[in-house]
């Protein structure tokens, strides 16, 4: 599963990744990876955050609201917020 934001700015846009207003999302079960492309007008960034994990146990640490927000010395937007709700039940066979 992943999600992605992308910003036009001129110039470039950091791009950061907020978890339930108030956090940085765990960096253990996330990939961050980010794309610029300049088209001479302005600079799209792309950021996309995917889960790396598997783990039983760390799964629920995905559940929650993500954030985007692209700044520059110009200001700052701020991307809709993704919600992610993981539900599985486990049965021993």
């Amino acid at each position: 599963m992943a999600i992605s934001c992308s910003f036009n700015a001129k110039p470039v846009a950091n791009i950061t990744w907020i978890y339930d207003e108030v956090g940085t999302p765990d960096i253990h079960v996330l990939n961050i990876t980010t794309h610029e492309m300049d088209n001479n007008k302005y600079i799209t960034t792309t950021s996309n955050l995917s889960w790396k994990t598997t783990n039983e146990d760390k799964r629920n640490s995905i559940t929650g609201n993500y954030t985007c927000i692209a700044r520059n010395y110009l200001g700052n937007d701020v991307s809709r917020t993704a919600t992610i709700d993981i539900r599985c039940e486990f049965f021993n066979t």
